[in-house]
């Protein structure tokens, strides 16, 4: 690896909350670790954050790419063009409502140099409220091998590597997005596809600041339960295709976790019908999704089965 090499941190932005979207980029200037370019993609912000982003110029010796879409594209896309703009040797991807230590790129790329053939160095995140106050809450980041944190991602436990430093050519010719299924879960879709594909080094150092409280978010519960079915499913079917993961595996543990899946979703299901007056017709429509979804990962698991039965 390079000595000295040149890190994108990309930040896609919506309509932000212009507080938090001044701390986070506030937080990408201010970074210990010099050679760093910041690439900002404003997916056609129309509130009061628009004015900080015409502000924003060549600050500190850092340099500032703003692209700007003149009409609103999906999130997915808007992560997308983020990357595409990077020209890092390694990219960090930072949601515009969190905000980085000042060291955190530094000690990543220390971590990198300790372990550079990686694919993906990971640190440790702490929960923050509205007001940056700390909640006494920490996500902690394990990594113990590749069929465990399979295992722990397809119960979409909270062990996904949003903060990492990542090597430019590896996540651009990932399938981040499983062929453009997945709009909005990208951290659980690009931590199962790294742990299958890549080598992930996890340190325990508290490098970002997550906003736990963003009424700003317009990610609506509806579609976060399709994309994890959709994740659910695609990354079932890899470890079908891999003969080692299926022997250490459980497909018994594969059957449970995708009967809960559809037993949690429904309960998700009727609690959001209630919260968000969603129309009986979306409700049913995503219902039939989810169980059509669960259904094939179910029949994936009965094929293997069948296959590896003996009938002489």
């Amino acid at each position: 690896m390079k000595l000295n090499p040149l890190v994108s941190i990309c930040i896609p932005t919506h309509n932000q909350n212009p507080t938090f979207l001044k701390k986070c980029i506030e937080s990408a200037i201010q970074q210990t670790y010099k050679n760093i370019e910041i690439i900002i993609n404003n997916n056609n912000t129309t509130n009061e954050s628009l004015f900080y982003l015409k502000s924003l110029s060549e600050e500190s010796g850092k340099i500032i790419k703003i692209s700007t879409n003149e009409s609103t594209v999906g999130m997915r896309e808007s992560f997308e063009q983020a990357i595409q703009n990077a020209t890092g040797d390694y990219l960090f991807i930072l949601p515009s409502d969190d905000f980085i230590e000042k060291n955190a790129i530094e000690v990543l790329i220390n971590a990198l140099q300790q372990n550079p053939d990686s694919d993906c160095i990971c640190g440790q995140w702490r929960y923050i409220d509205k007001e940056f106050k700390q909640l006494g809450e920490q996500n902690h980041i394990h990594y113990v091998n590749k069929e465990r944190q399979i295992y722990d991602s397809l119960e979409l436990k909270n062990n996904y590597y949003v903060f990492s430093l990542i090597r430019s050519d590896y996540i651009k010719n990932m399938d981040i997005c499983l062929n453009k299924k997945v709009i909005y879960a990208f951290d659980i879709a690009f931590s199962n596809e790294v742990t299958l594909h890549g080598k992930v080094i996890v340190i325990d150092k508290i490098i970002a600041n997550f906003q736990k409280y963003n009424t700003t978010r317009k990610v609506r519960d509806l579609d976060v339960i399709i994309d994890e079915s959709e994740i659910l499913y695609y990354f079932i079917s890899k470890i079908f295709d891999d003969k080692n993961l299926k022997k250490t595996i459980s497909k018994i543990k594969i059957a449970i976790i995708i009967l809960n899946h559809i037993r949690k979703r429904v309960t998700t299901l009727t609690i959001i019908s209630i919260k968000l007056a969603v129309t009986p017709k979306k409700l049913i429509n995503t219902f039939i999704y989810l169980v059509k979804m669960s259904a094939s990962s179910m029949n994936l698991l009965i094929k293997s089965w069948v296959q590896q039965l003996s009938f002489q």
